[in-house]
């Protein structure tokens, strides 16, 4: 019986490697079933296998299940004393992914601290081993909102994996997809693009064009060039890796980002109800598989009313920034960017509808936080900027209102700025009927 789990446990990772998810299920839980009868004799291998199912149900989105998976192997990994701490270091690493995804920050900090630790101490991981452990804490930094941090961790991770294993290993391709992931959130499109396509070049060469990885790469590099107003060649990358996607995986997390990411794109080209089709799709995978309370979940709701925005439908957007605003409140990591940026949202919207001095107070509290996190150039800071000095400039020109305000940037520079920024037509257009209004 044994003999047959090592098969069964074999060939379930052999599946699970070429993104036959199902396959791979059937045959792991089978060498699950046999290992479990042979307690304990068998701990080690049954750790082993637990974890692939826990890897599995990672790739496969199921993370409550994967967490259960790893947590009884890290249990049984522990019980083999000095000898498998290189175990359970890869444990915790991969523990620490799905508490990410999950949106539970601390706890994903916390092992991927000690995944990180224990590696370093016990010598037992290989040093490409250490990069990808080296790259899960910066996805954590990365949840948290701390991009300029996760960004220079990102680096050093890819450079311990290229040292350790080659610049075209899996493992260095792991690590450059997340790296772009996180370039991509800080709008360096150029960087983000280079880093994109090293990583797909090396999984279309390990893995072929159908697995959840090449998906997933797609997405990013099909984001980099939208964020160029390269939208003929996005296009067909967010085609392509929607039909990788869907066709692999199904209705999971990876897809909803995907095709938020192409509303946002839609979006930019004026594409609204193509836009709406998407992120709404994206909206019902993200609460089947999250539930109403999680980032994602607000993350989507963000979209959705920055295309409400442009649409000139202020009220409209100004009731799913409310919902958004307690989601991202109650769910999103403390520091993280987005509900400072629901608010400067917020900000525009109350600008709107008149309210300049609550829009000025608004947007003047969520630039310098947004700029912390994501950096002075970025599209959000920059509009946020806008929006304090237009505010600034309205309520300078009410006698009835007293306010010592001052706008915080020149505005010649900044509309230039913008100008250079897809998806920020709206916000200048108000900007130039702003400041050719008559004076009160």
């Amino acid at each position: 019986m044994g003999v047959l789990a090592d098969m069964l446990d074999a060939l379930g990772a052999i599946y699970k490697n070429l993104g036959q998810h199902e396959q791979a299920q059937r045959q792991l839980e089978y060498a699950l079933q046999m290992r479990e009868t042979r307690l304990p004799a068998d701990a080690a291998a049954l750790a082993d296998t637990l974890f692939r199912l826990g890897d599995l149900a990672y790739q496969r989105g199921t993370f409550a299940a994967g967490e259960g998976y790893l947590r009884r192997a890290i249990t049984l990994q522990e019980g083999l004393g000095d000898a498998a701490l290189g175990d359970v270091a890869w444990s915790r690493y991969k523990l620490s992914h799905i508490l990410r995804r999950q949106g539970r920050a601390a706890e994903a900090r916390a092992e991927a601290v000690e995944a990180l630790r224990l590696a370093e101490t016990s010598g037992a991981n290989s040093p490409s081993q250490l990069g990808r452990m080296q790259s899960a804490l910066a996805s954590v930094l990365w949840l948290e909102g701390r991009l300029v941090e996760a960004r220079e961790q990102f680096l050093l991770a890819i450079e311990t994996t290229a040292a350790a294993s080659g610049a075209t290993s899996a493992d260095s391709a792991a690590v450059l997809a997340k790296a772009a992931a996180v370039l991509g959130e800080l709008e360096a499109w150029d960087e983000q693009e280079r880093v994109a396509r090293q990583a797909l070049a090396i999984d279309l060469r390990l893995l072929g064009e159908e697995h959840l990885y090449v998906g997933e790469i797609k997405v990013l590099l099909a984001t980099a060039l939208a964020g160029q107003e390269r939208y003929a060649e996005a296009e067909a990358f967010f085609l392509a890796s929607i039909g990788v996607l869907e066709r692999t995986v199904g209705e999971h997390p990876s897809l909803a980002s995907a095709l938020t990411a192409h509303a946002r794109m839609k979006r930019y080209q004026g594409q609204f109800d193509a836009a709406d089709a998407l992120v709404q799709r994206g909206l019902a995978i993200r609460l089947s598989r999250f539930g109403p309370e999680h980032q994602e979940v607000a993350l989507s709701l963000f979209e959705q009313a920055q295309a409400l925005l442009a649409q000139e439908r202020v009220a409209a957007a100004s009731d799913v920034l409310r919902r958004a605003e307690g989601i991202a409140a109650r769910s999103s990591a403390p520091g993280h960017w987005l509900p400072p940026a629901v608010v400067a949202a917020q900000a525009y919207v109350e600008l709107r509808q008149g309210g300049a001095e609550r829009g000025q107070a608004f947007a003047s509290t969520s630039a310098p936080v947004l700029a912390e996190r994501l950096g002075g150039q970025h599209s959000l800071v920059l509009a946020t900027h806008l929006v304090a000095t237009l505010a600034t400039s309205r309520l300078a020109a009410e006698p009835d209102i007293h306010s010592d305000a001052e706008p915080d940037v020149q505005l010649g520079p900044l509309l230039a700025s913008l100008e250079r920024t897809p998806g920020t037509g709206y916000l200048l257009t108000f900007a130039r009927q702003s400041l050719l209004a008559p004076t009160p």
